[in-house]
């Protein structure tokens, strides 16, 4: 009787071994026979799927897998990618932590073709938006863990027939001593490893295991990126016509015996020679040269601390237009859609960023004809900017606008956006904006310059916040309408002390306003004009205008005030069109200072 009870919970333990091997030696074999047989082609397509041999041992947790084939959708003769032998030794862990944790994998005679046409360009969209849906509320990385990662033997080929671009990387040879986002006991055992050649170029870099700390280096000499891009499986919105990258770096593994192993980047790198066209292969951006010091770039724990930024020579050619509302819907679904993902953004800092002979110009098609603003010999100094919230740098601007030369200086922060600067406009020609002031005010600027000096206080935290200070002054002035007769003229008006407190209201003070030889013509019924805007709306001599402006000027909430005003050697001649009002007025060499009372002085 006594031998029966011990032989009852030897038996259990025997079978419940039993049912443990089984599942083991046969149960994961067959799952992963049907995974690839049924689970596979549907996340990939609707492609064929085939795996030969597939062990797993259930006392070591190594699974292998032998001769698994995926067919390509549009030519079953070929394989999208193709796989030898894996092997990979699992943690025990996968199954408490809920996340693939390996502790080696083997990969050998890996290949893959990817293929860019209208049915993958599809696939390639439909998985991007559904790995973008899926992480808008991530705030991280997911979580897994891969270490003595080995890929031989292997390549991969990127095919774009649209672009005429094919690239064949070959000799693929690949060591990782850990990958992961996650504390793991995983020992490292392999040397870090890269080699592999580009359409026959090669690239190599090895390096040394020491302890918890494996390193390597990585030099790359004007690698023709721009060809890599144009054979992308995918279609791009734009075409990438040029573009070479070079890189000295330093790449750290570090694999503590607690805590998360992290992948650490140093070094500099570069890119030159960049040409990227918009899809009709007109120019959009380019650049001659960008350089790059990092101090350091921490994958893990998603952080980039970069010494220096220099570039040379950017090119921005753009073009923009009307919105239909639609449209404008949609692209504010997509900035709404971007910033839920940023969630789990990258922490970054910048020491010192610089940009010589800059340039951007940009197209106004909604107007007939096209209106066209050049902004050119852009240069930037910024120092100690970040993405930490309230962090401010410092920077000094220059550029030409409208003939004119445009400099600024202060401090700025990116988080909140905030802005204390001293801005300065020398010769700014109004003449360059007529093609967007026309349509507007039914009258043009034939003639005059604008000098600009002043300070300004922007701040975005919760609301738009705007304030400036300072002088400005209008040059030889003239202003016609659209048939090209004569509304007004001055040599000269300078306003100084002016103070603009905030724009929602509006908050405006002047304290003096000097206008030297005016001539003014206003040929609009104006009696009835009441307040600033409805006034110089009555100037450009159209009644749409008026009426639009007037209409503003009865909405917007504004306080605008004036301390002195005074007129030098000016000519004012008003036409009334009402048939009981004079036909004109004249006023010559009106002369004088007025206060805020209104009497002269």
């Amino acid at each position: 009787m006594a031998g029966s009870k011990i032989l009852k919970p030897v038996a259990g333990v025997v079978i419940l071994v039993g049912l443990y091997a089984a599942a083991g030696y046969i149960g994961v074999p067959a799952g992963v026979r049907w995974a690839v047989s049924n689970v596979l082609p549907d996340a990939l397509g609707g492609r064929t799927a085939s795996v030969g041999d597939v062990s797993f041992n259930p006392w070591s947790w190594t699974l292998e897998i032998n001769d698994l084939a995926v067919k390509s959708a549009n030519a079953p003769d070929n394989n999208l990618l193709s796989l030898k032998h894996l092997t990979a030794d699992l943690s025990g862990s996968t199954l408490t932590e809920m996340a693939p944790i390996v502790e080696a994998v083997t990969v050998d005679g890996f290949a893959m073709h990817l293929t860019a046409n209208e049915a993958n360009n599809k696939e390639a969209e439909n998985a991007v938006e559904k790995t973008t849906a899926s992480d808008s509320t991530s705030s991280g990385l997911p979580a897994f863990s891969l270490a003595n990662v080995r890929v031989t033997n292997s390549s991969l080929r990127l095919t774009n027939a649209q672009n005429g671009a094919d690239v064949k990387i070959t000799d693929i040879d690949f060591a990782l001593p850990i990958l992961s986002t996650l504390p793991s006991s995983a020992k490292a055992s392999v040397n870090p490893k890269l080699s592999l050649k580009v359409d026959g170029t090669p690239i190599n870099a090895e390096g040394v295991l020491k302890g918890e700390t494996a390193t390597m280096a990585v030099k790359i000499d004007k690698l023709n990126v721009a060809k890599i891009l144009r054979a992308a499986p995918v279609t791009l919105p734009v075409l990438v016509e040029k573009a070479t990258a070079s890189c000295n770096l330093n790449v750290s593994f570090d694999m503590p015996q607690s805590g998360v192993s992290g992948i650490k980047v140093s070094g500099t790198a570069s890119v030159a020679d960049v040409d990227v066209r918009q899809p009709s292969k007109q120019p959009f951006v380019s650049v001659k040269s960008a350089a790059f010091d990092i101090k350091g770039v921490d994958v893990s724990a998603q952080k980039a601390d970069i010494t220096s930024v220099k570039i040379v020579q950017p090119s921005i050619k753009a073009s923009i237009a009307s919105q239909s509302k639609a449209e404008a819907k949609q692209a504010q679904a997509s900035s709404q859609r971007a910033s839920a993902s940023s969630s789990g953004s990258w922490k970054w800092s910048v020491g010192s960023a610089q940009i010589s002979n800059g340039s951007v110009q940009v197209t106004d098609t909604s107007l007939k004809p096209a209106a066209t603003l050049s902004v050119t010999a852009i240069n930037l100094d910024a120092k100690g900017f970040a993405s930490d919230k309230g962090k401010t740098g410092t920077y000094t601007a220059s550029a030409n606008v409208a003939q004119g030369k445009l400099s600024s200086s202060g401090k700025l922060s990116i988080l909140p956006l905030a802005v204390n600067a001293t801005t300065n406009v020398k010769s700014l020609h109004f003449a360059t904006f007529n093609p967007w002031i026309k349509p507007l005010a039914g009258a043009q600027l034939t003639k005059g310059t604008a000098d600009v000096t002043g300070k300004v206080d922007l701040k975005s935290d919760k609301a738009l916040s705007l304030k400036w200070s300072g002088d400005l002054a209008v040059t030889d002035l003239e202003a016609k309408d659209a048939k090209g007769k004569t509304l007004m003229t001055w040599t000269q008006a300078t306003a100084t002390g002016v103070d603009v407190k905030s724009i929602e209201p509006v908050h405006i003070a002047l304290k003096n306003l000097t206008v030297k030889e005016p001539a003014k013509k206003a040929t609009q019924t104006v009696s009835k004009a009441a307040g600033l805007f409805g006034a110089i709306a009555a100037l450009t001599g159209h009644d749409n205008t008026a009426r639009r402006a007037q209409k503003a000027a009865e909405v917007v909430s504004s306080d605008i005030s004036i301390s002195n005003v005074e007129y030098k050697n000016g000519k004012f001649v008003l036409t009334e069109k009402t048939k009981n009002a004079l036909s004109a007025i004249v006023i010559e060499a009106l002369n004088g200072v007025f206060g805020t009372d209104g009497s002269r002085k």
